[in-house]
């Protein structure tokens, strides 16, 4: 009699344990959630395709900005949102540019002020085709994510580089891995787009 009253004890303690530490793996999943989105502050999707639609006329009037600067600008941020970790800038605060020659500016420009104050937005990168509109990521190492948008008026920027259409845009996966890369259109030379690797 002991002995079935000892194994059921602990049949019901067994019980509890999984239910306590399935109630906790639940709740830490949701805590974790929670604290990655109150850390990276990150636009998602629907966010992107609205601030692009919000803000064309402010985003144009910075690629023009962009095509008329003397300066060879590689990339376009404030302090308050991109931190520069190189120690030779470290006293550079507000507005900045970095050029092709990764030298740091702080500048004064209306434009690029007004355009990092969107939010969500956290850098522009000035390249060959595009200019990318960084909106931040989220996850460590292996497992991160990029989100964001891109001005580009090169109609074959898709051509020749293995994307298949899904859905309402392009998606281009790793071949024998796991990382791939999705772009859609938002409006006319405006393109969504999240990388994951």
């Amino acid at each position: 009699m002991k002995k079935k009253l000892l194994i059921s004890i602990l049949l019901l303690l067994m019980v509890i344990i999984v239910y306590v530490i399935v109630i906790l793996a639940n709740s830490f999943d949701s805590l974790l959630g929670r604290f990655n989105g109150a850390l990276s502050n990150n636009l998602n999707k629907n966010q992107i395709f609205s601030t692009v639609v919000e803000h064309e006329e402010l985003l144009m009037s910075v690629l023009t900005e962009i095509a008329n600067s003397q300066l060879d600008i590689e990339y376009i941020s404030t302090t308050q949102k991109s931190k520069i970790y190189n120690p030779e800038y470290a006293d550079l605060n507000g507005l900045y540019i970095r050029r092709d020659d990764s030298i740091y500016e702080s500048i004064r420009n209306s434009s690029f002020d007004k355009v990092m104050n969107i939010k969500g937005l956290r850098s522009i990168s000035v390249r060959k085709y595009t200019v990318d509109f960084n909106c931040g990521g989220s996850g460590f190492g292996s497992a991160t994510s990029y989100y964001g948008f891109y001005y580009t008026e090169d109609k074959s920027i898709l051509d020749g580089r293995g994307f298949e259409q899904k859905g309402n845009g392009w998606l281009l996966k790793e071949e024998n891995g796991d990382n791939w890369y999705y772009t859609e259109r938002i409006i006319e030379n405006f393109y969504y787009y999240e990388e994951h690797y």
